[in-house]
């Protein structure tokens, strides 16, 4: 026992691992998320928009910071609603490839080393999992002493990332700000963010309120899943219960012939029609024999098989198919 305790006491430190402001440079941004993240993308120029539009409405802030801004694309969608917006993040090629109209908006900082100034508003939208444990720490300790009402989100999985070297899970996080007097708004959904993204408020809540706010959002998930649960063991019973009487699987398998021979008289007619509208383009020049096709192709429409048959195709090919009359 001894000399057990003797060699722990000598062991070295676990070493914690971090990344460096050198990992983020273009070949990580090339490869970001499928790759051409940048501002001329239309999918990441819509979804900034939308999360600045949904949390300016949701907090009014005249003032905000994000940290781990990349490129700045919320700065910029937020300077747009008339938010004092600023960012900062480590890396020196996403604050250079962001767009000019943001100079002096955006800076090269560690939120680990520190923050200035005071905000009604800071965002930290996946980047607290880039960082070394105790970086993460110091950067929360920075966050919340510079403004009031904080937005995280950090992905609980992901590992397959190089440089995601501090993921966690949601409630270690909620636990790490509940330290700093921050507490989770259970009445906003950001949803719109990513399913993991949070609002934590300075607050003093006393221990009923915390029973209150936890329990009001505990509760509906938990009548939800039971609920969830609950039908899908009713629709594995009926399954089981069809495979077991002849009677409804005879009635599914003639459903399923009359679907199909359905499909197939459609499909039949589709290429009938095709043919009738080519004979119509070839007779314009008498009338008499337009008049019989154009009643051969009203004798189709208004059949029994065109009308069951159409409504199992495509809606676009339907459109098509009226359009070339």
């Amino acid at each position: 026992m001894g000399d057990t305790a003797a060699s722990q006491e000598q062991a070295p430190p676990v070493a914690q691992v971090a990344s460096e402001a050198g990992d983020y440079g273009a070949g990580y941004y090339s490869g970001y998320l499928g790759g051409h993240y940048d501002w001329d993308n239309p999918d990441y120029r819509a979804f900034f928009t939308h999360v600045a539009g949904r949390l300016a409405a949701l907090v009014a802030p005249r003032t905000a910071l994000d940290v781990g801004c990349a490129k700045g694309f919320l700065v910029g969608c937020l300077v747009d609603l008339g938010v004092d917006a600023h960012g900062v993040d480590i890396s020196d090629y996403a604050i250079e490839a962001a767009e000019p109209r943001l100079a002096g908006r955006l800076s090269v900082a560690n939120a680990a080393e520190g923050l200035e100034g005071r905000f009604d508003l800071v965002t930290c939208i996946e980047t607290l999992e880039h960082m070394s444990p105790a970086e993460a720490e110091a950067a929360m300790d920075a966050i919340c002493s510079v403004t009031d009402v904080v937005v995280v989100s950090t992905t609980p999985g992901d590992f397959d990332e190089p440089t995601h070297v501090n993921v966690r899970q949601p409630h270690a996080w909620a636990a790490s700000f509940a330290e700093r007097g921050f507490f989770r708004r259970v009445d906003v959904d950001l949803g719109f963010l990513s399913p993991w993204a949070v609002m934590f408020t300075r607050a003093t809540p006393g221990p009923r309120d915390l029973v209150v706010s936890y329990e009001s959002l505990l509760f509906p998930l938990r009548s939800e899943l039971i609920t969830k649960r609950a039908a899908l063991l009713d629709t594995r019973r009926a399954l089981e219960q069809a495979e077991h009487e002849p009677a409804l699987a005879e009635q599914l398998a003639q459903a399923r012939h009359a679907l199909l021979t359905a499909r197939d008289h459609a499909i039949g007619l589709e290429a009938e029609l095709a043919t009738l509208r080519v004979t119509v383009a070839t007779l314009r020049g008498s009338a008499q024999e337009a008049q019989a096709v154009h009643a051969q192709l009203a004798e189709v429409y208004g059949s029994k098989a065109w009308k069951v048959g159409r409504s199992i195709l495509s809606p676009g090919t339907a459109l098509r198919g009226r359009g070339a009359q």
